[in-house]
């Protein structure tokens, strides 16, 4: 029986080896909270239509995905849950692929991102090597995350580059764990930076005028 558990695992394993990219598409939530809105105050959100395509291409960490490679869509979700939060503090946000030329108190510009996905799964393989059933029984932490790297202008000033991480991770069952928790836990990652970036513009917002 155990000689059959392993065959299964290595004909799993050469099935994952042999797959062209997963597609993963993240399921942002955006602001879900009630929060007070910024009143008197405008915002722009500018996000390139390259960005709002981007999709990266990422080998996930961990024990359990062998050779396989994820095509994980960025551009979109994150542009979604930015604008999200971004409308639901300063309700006047504008929002499109290109400045306005419009005043506004504050400017953001979405430039650049990179991802980490996967499990941290060591120990539950190199259990599984020895014992296939034991997979069964063992928990390990699957996780996603993400680097945001942005402009952000106040009252017309010189943009500031900023940078903000959005993380996810749950233990789960090992052998539950597949390509929709990590789709899932990217879509809560994305939404953590777009959090991340909303309160850094509320901590630093002033206004226009008033500027240090």
């Amino acid at each position: 029986m155990r000689a059959i558990a392993v065959i299964g695992l290595a004909v799993a394993g050469a099935f994952l080896v042999g797959c062209s990219a997963v597609q993963i598409s993240p399921e942002t939530k955006g602001q879900q909270l009630i929060v007070t809105p910024v009143r008197g105050a405008s915002a722009q959100l500018v996000v390139k239509q390259q960005f709002q395509q981007k999709v990266i291409q990422v080998k996930p960490v961990g024990k359990k995905w062998g050779s396989v490679k994820l095509d994980v869509a960025v551009g979109g979700p994150l542009t979604k849950s930015v604008a999200s939060y971004a409308t639901a503090l300063i309700p006047s946000t504008r929002i499109g692929d290109r400045d306005d030329g419009q005043p506004a108190a504050v400017r953001i510009e979405l430039v650049d991102a990179s991802i980490e996905i996967g499990t941290n799964d060591s120990t539950a393989h190199n259990t599984g090597m020895f014992i296939p059933f034991a997979l069964f029984a063992m928990d390990a932490e699957a996780l996603a995350s993400i680097n945001v790297d942005a402009t952000v202008a106040y009252c017309g000033g010189e943009p500031r580059s900023v940078s903000v991480n959005g993380k996810a991770s749950e233990i789960m069952n090992y052998s539950a764990i597949g390509f929709p928790e990590l789709e899932r836990l990217m879509a809560v990652a994305m939404d953590d930076a777009a959090r991340a970036i909303s309160e850094r513009i509320a901590n630093e917002l002033r206004p226009c005028g008033k500027q240090p």
